[in-house]
């Protein structure tokens, strides 16, 4: 027991592995933890996949960054160089890397040869920051998206990187335009992206400024609802092409000015078949997305697991969050909530009676523990939802033409005006049209 180690994620102590190469479950949050030789292993397949040409103390700064993350040196007869230039990941196009550097300037500079202008920071992420930029070829107004300068986060330039192909091979309507992608002058990737005004869906559900607190007043349930729809046409269409997105959540939703819903922040999705252009799932890469919103099988890392499925669950816990305003799992500490969520316990609503139970138990079925519980494709969880939509918008409708008959009926018989009172009866048919559970409308036929 002289190699007990704690999980990276939870902390919790673990035993001894049978041997050097075995991962080892974390007994308290199932999380799969892999040896060092293998985390250094994995660092490097990491590293030599990364499109991006590299000097001699590149390499060297990149070389010590892996060894303070797995705690030792690299070995001397390990020929990286090498490594980085045969590596090439298959399904990172040579285009991208063989096109000549942009340069791209600061607005306080002076140069005047430049792709693209940064204006200001508008944004940022874990991968990378985001920045308005003008593209001087065409005089716009664009989103810049360049991975971060942190040595330390060098292995994430494959994740930046995926989500840029992922993104720019998608000709959804709900999915963000991507115009442009390469590497600038410095070495760094970045790409060019369509500048969409607006605030975040989580900005809306969630508003924290008067201006939000206002814009959140002109949004109902069924608004809501309509966005969630929205977001459920980007991944049906993702899913199309065998890619998961794996951190659905109203923060990486964008609601633009004129009412565009886009989804963002494709860097942690994953090919779950043939022909997928994203990263496969692997050991790598299987622990990724939001804790608070994860499936039980994404908070293992249940590569065998994670599939189609785990984003209709993800679509249900933003349907929880509408209805209760809280994701479904929350916690203390962070290893609390990747418990609950691997446990699948969710958080009960605080104002219970206030919530629409048919909207929650599709919610809650959309979030059942065993995947094939849910429902069986995005298209059988929008089919709930239009359901509901329609319902409600039939009702509305429906008590519209029966409240308007009820005032025209009561007008025709104090004024003996049999013409009125005809037009309130053809308003109560088209109100039993609508919603022939409308009890004004049936009993204001026999008034």
């Amino acid at each position: 027991m002289d190699n007990l180690f704690t999980c990276l994620v939870c902390g919790e102590k673990l035993a001894d592995r049978p041997s050097s190469d075995s991962p080892v479950k974390c007994s308290m949050c199932g999380f799969v933890n892999t040896s060092e030789k293998e985390k250094q292993k994995t660092l490097l397949e990491q590293l030599s996949q990364l499109t991006v040409e590299m000097n001699p103390d590149e390499i060297q700064n990149a070389l010590s960054t892996i060894s303070i993350s797995i705690g030792r040196e690299i070995p001397d007869d390990m020929d990286i160089k090498q490594t980085i230039k045969t590596n090439h990941s298959e399904h990172y196009p040579k285009a991208i890397t063989s096109t000549p550097k942009k340069t791209i300037a600061c607005n306080k500079k002076t140069e005047t040869d430049v792709d693209y202008k940064l204006l200001e920071k508008i944004g940022e992420g874990g991968m990378g920051v985001i920045y308005l930029a003008e593209q001087s070829a065409l005089k716009r107004k664009v989103a810049l998206k360049m991975e971060k300068e942190d040595k330390k986060a060098l292995p994430a330039g494959l994740s930046f990187l995926s989500e840029a192909i992922i993104t720019g091979d998608f000709d959804h309507p709900n999915v963000i335009p991507i115009h442009d992608a390469g590497i600038d002058n410095k070495g760094k990737l970045f790409y060019i992206m369509k500048r969409v005004q607006g605030l975040t869906w989580e900005s809306i559900l969630h508003p924290r400024t008067p201006e939000q607190q206002e814009i959140a007043k002109n949004y109902s349930l069924i608004d809501h609802l309509n966005i969630l729809n929205s977001v459920c046409n980007a991944v049906a269409f993702a899913h199309s092409r065998n890619i998961i997105h794996r951190d659905l959540k109203p923060s990486n939703v964008m609601i633009g000015e004129f009412g565009e819903v886009l989804v963002l922040d494709w860097g942690l999705a994953a090919s779950i078949g043939e022909n997928g252009k994203a990263t496969s799932l692997s050991k790598k890469n299987a622990f990724a997305g939001t804790i608070s919103y994860m499936a039980p099988e994404m908070a293992k890392a249940e590569i065998s697991q994670i599939g189609k499925h785990s984003d209709i669950y993800l679509l249900g816990a933003i349907l929880y969050e509408i209805l209760t305003k809280h994701p479904p799992h929350t916690g203390k500490t962070i290893k609390e909530c990747l418990i609950n969520a691997i446990q699948n316990r969710i958080e009960p609503p605080e104002n219970e009676q206030d919530i629409d139970m048919v909207l929650m138990e599709t919610a809650l079925k959309a979030m059942s523990l065993m995947p094939l519980q849910r429902y069986f494709s995005v298209a059988n969880f929008q089919r709930a939802l239009k359901r509901y939509i329609r319902g409600k918008t039939s009702h509305f409708g429906s008590l519209q033409y029966s409240n308007k008959a009820l005032k025209l009926i009561d007008e025709g018989v104090k004024q003996s005006d049999v013409k009125t009172i005809l037009h309130a009866y053809i308003l109560f048919e088209r109100a039993l049209r609508l919603w022939n559970g409308n009890r004004e409308a049936e009993l204001g036929k026999y008034k």
